[in-house]
């Protein structure tokens, strides 16, 4: 039966070597004088192959070039170079291929390269003429690349055998067959795949694409499906850096994306990224906190202040335990009655963070430090209320009385000082023997 593996090419019988010639001209060469030169190397080097043959160690050698190659117009420093192939013939045998090739390159250094720098072409440009320097032949290369000898197989492909099985030969006849994980390009042998595609078969001319939305992320000359990857939920691919987290304020539900999807309106991820789901955008912090007001002992001095910080954790997927920094501390102006009161007011700020691979989450609690006498202060506002509000308040109809603005003023700020001091369990600042409560909520503003 045929051989299984399929074959692309011959196998590579040669070796390549460059002739590269030197000029330095002021200003460089214009383009009708680099085409004008590059038609007399082609003259002269298609005298070399029948130069060659004569010789024993080039009879099984065909010598052909490539095309010419040389600088850019305009450029001082001025090449040409003739690529150079030698061939040897598929009746020499394989072991002796890379020897008989060797030695006919000998040969054109030897014995012709004289024969080169006589003839090359002298250029003449605007009544300017520049002769060349001597030519350089390089060392050989394997056609294969690298230093692989002849009879050989590029990279990225292997030798099979192209006779039938049990079919009885003096010398097996190879071709060579790209290897999976590259295609075959008739004009540069066998190519890696390129990325977001693969090959899992061996001689085939071009590449399977990876299916649905995976790519290889970069990777070339892949060999199997299962180096197809698409991003992970909570990743979007972004070219030349793989899968990049999605960004905090954002999401990721599918697999395989090149971008994230943004949270809807006046939500956000409170700085977590990668995440993946619609479910992670809210409007409310899932770090919940307690703002709080601490009255002190009276008079205090140099103490240990102990505030406890309540944390809730709306989601179960955040850190333990967390994190507290203080943040600033400040004391606020205080009122001309507190300060008779000898009252001291502190604001402090504590950070609470929680930290994992996804980001930061923060909130911060508020804490108000009171240090004297809740009461005291209680008391001093209540006695300037009822000055305005009892003592100085106006009759109406030989009746009731109107509150003026200062009453009404005065009597909030006493409401929110007991709403304060209330928070303190063994201090009860609520006495009201002038009955103000009643007194605000039955008679009018003044005015009205």
């Amino acid at each position: 039966s045929e051989a299984s593996l399929i074959g692309n090419y011959d196998i590579m019988r040669c070796y390549e070597v460059d002739i590269t010639f030197h000029y330095q001209i002021d200003g460089g060469l214009t383009n009708s004088t680099i085409t004008n030169t590059k038609v007399q190397f082609s003259s002269l080097f298609q005298q070399v192959p029948s130069l060659l043959s004569i010789h024993p160690k080039c009879y099984d050698v065909a010598i052909t070039r490539k095309d010419i190659l040389n600088s850019l117009p305009g450029v001082k420093s001025i090449f040409f170079t003739i690529p150079m192939i030698f061939t040897g013939s598929k009746n020499v045998e394989d072991s002796q291929i890379s020897a008989m090739i060797a030695g006919c390159i000998n040969t054109l250094t030897t014995r012709y390269q004289g024969f080169i720098d006589s003839n090359t072409p002298n250029i003449s440009q605007n009544g300017t003429h520049n002769t060349h320097n001597a030519s350089t032949i390089s060392k050989k290369r394997s056609c294969c690349g690298g230093n692989i000898p002849p009879p050989c197989c590029a990279v990225g492909s292997v030798n099979v055998s192209r006779s039938k099985c049990g079919e009885l030969k003096q010398r097996m006849d190879y071709i060579c067959s790209c290897l999976p994980g590259f295609q075959f390009d008739p004009g540069s042998l066998c190519q890696r795949c390129p990325s977001d595609t693969y090959q899992d078969e061996q001689g085939q001319y071009s590449c399977k694409r990876c299916p649905g939305r995976k790519q290889t992320f970069g990777k070339t000359g892949m060999t199997s499906n299962s180096s197809c990857l698409g991003c992970l939920p909570g990743f979007h691919f972004v070219t030349g850096r793989s899968c990049v987290p999605c960004p905090s304020d954002t999401y990721q539900d599918e697999q395989g994306q090149k971008s994230c999807k943004t949270c809807p309106a006046n939500t956000v991820t409170f700085g977590k990224t990668r995440m993946t789901s619609k479910a992670n955008c809210t409007d409310t912090n899932p770090l919940q906190v307690n703002d709080q007001v601490v009255f002190l002992p009276e008079n205090i001095n140099n103490e240990t202040i102990v505030v406890n910080v309540t944390v809730t954790a709306v989601l179960a997927s955040l850190v333990r335990p967390f994190k507290f920094y203080v943040d600033n501390v400040t004391q606020p102006r205080l009122l001309s009655r507190e300060v008779s009161r000898r009252k001291r007011l502190f604001d402090l700020q504590i950070r609470v963070t929680d930290s994992d691979p996804s980001g930061i989450t923060e909130n911060t609690a508020r804490i108000k430090l009171i240090s004297g006498d809740p009461c005291k202060n209680v008391l001093a506002i209540y006695d300037e209320a009822v000055k305005y509000c009892i003592k100085n308040s106006e009759s109406v109809d030989g009746g009731k009385k109107c509150l003026s603005t200062q009453c009404t003023e005065t009597a909030h700020d006493w409401k929110e000082a007991l709403n304060s001091a209330s928070k303190v369990p063994e201090k009860d600042c609520s006495a009201d023997p002038h009955n103000l409560t009643v007194l605000i909520r039955e008679n009018p503003l003044c005015g009205k």
